[in-house]
């Protein structure tokens, strides 16, 4: 559709509807790549196997932990996602896949989502008194 003025400065609108070569797009189709709505093209499988924590535990000997007083003491390595495999292979966690929708959050549709995949190894201390 174009627009022109005519000499009185009234608007007027010109359909332009093709001609015989004309290649008619179906609205959904055509549509989804400008809002990523939920056409085949951008749906995913939520198939995965994550890693999502894993701790090796070191429990102080009982001689120790009588001599300083404490029930019981450990010190672990835990490691928090540190591995995942998709089915579809986007490199998007399924988990973390949101999307606003006014004012509520959906979970499990992927929206050009900005949450990083984070992963980390930390030092853990356990001590009854």
């Amino acid at each position: 559709m174009r627009t022109t003025k005519d000499a009185e400065g009234n608007t007027t609108y010109i359909e332009n509807l093709g001609g015989a070569g004309t290649v008619w797009l179906d609205p959904f189709n055509a549509y989804r790549y400008s809002t990523r709505p939920f056409p085949s093209e951008n749906m995913y499988s939520a198939t995965y196997v994550k890693l999502r924590e894993i701790a090796i535990t070191y429990h102080l000997p009982k001689p120790l932990t009588d001599k300083l007083k404490l029930q019981n003491a450990s010190v672990s390595i835990v490691g928090n996602n540190l591995y995942e495999w998709t089915a579809a292979g986007v490199g998007i966690d399924p988990e973390r896949a949101f999307r606003q929708d006014g004012s509520a959050w959906m979970q499990g549709v992927e929206y050009y989502n900005v949450m990083p995949w984070t992963g980390s190894v930390g030092l853990k201390l356990n001590v009854d008194f």
